[in-house]
């Protein structure tokens, strides 16, 4: 990304009902809006700082910081703010529902799905988040059961190469 980018292109469903996201590079991680951001009845002002998706950098090749999620990533870090602050008119649960929901009005397949299980998992480790957890554990439980059993299985087919290559 270049210093000052703009957001989705002018032909993604997302940018139809959004203003256009313009930020400024602030820090490695971390951009500031230089104008308003809307988004169906949601603004997020100018000088408000996001880092786009906080994902762990070992999962950024399945799920990147920046790219698709950017508009649904700055309307998801202003509503935690507010949840945090005591001031938000949704719930963590329909914080994290819209974010996942503007994924898919971007365009975004299946791959939703992990960025919603990362902000669910996210929620339980943040008190002011956490209220709700309990009604998405379940879906929570099997997106990660899928994901080990699918990491599982990519690492014992690495094994399985590697062993076969050294015999």
């Amino acid at each position: 990304m270049s210093d000052t980018t703009s957001g989705a292109s002018a032909t993604s469903a997302l940018q139809l009902r959004s203003s256009e996201l313009t930020v400024r590079r602030h820090g490695v991680h971390h951009w500031v809006l230089v104008e308003d951001f809307r988004f169906d009845g949601y603004t997020v002002p100018a000088g408000k700082v996001t880092d786009f998706a906080s994902v762990p950098s070992w999962s950024e090749w399945i799920t990147p910081r920046t790219g698709v999620c950017d508009e649904a990533a700055v309307i998801h870090d202003e509503h935690c703010r507010q949840l945090a602050d005591g001031v938000c008119a949704l719930t963590s649960r329909q914080v994290d529902a819209l974010f996942r929901h503007m994924l898919y009005l971007d365009g975004m397949g299946a791959r939703r799905w992990l960025y919603w299980w990362g902000v669910r998992l996210g929620a339980l480790a943040n008190p002011a988040r956490r209220a709700g957890s309990w009604g998405t554990a379940p879906l929570v439980a099997a997106i990660t059961l899928a994901v080990l059993v699918t990491v599982a299985a990519v690492l014992l087919g690495v094994g399985l190469v590697t062993a076969a290559l050294v015999f």
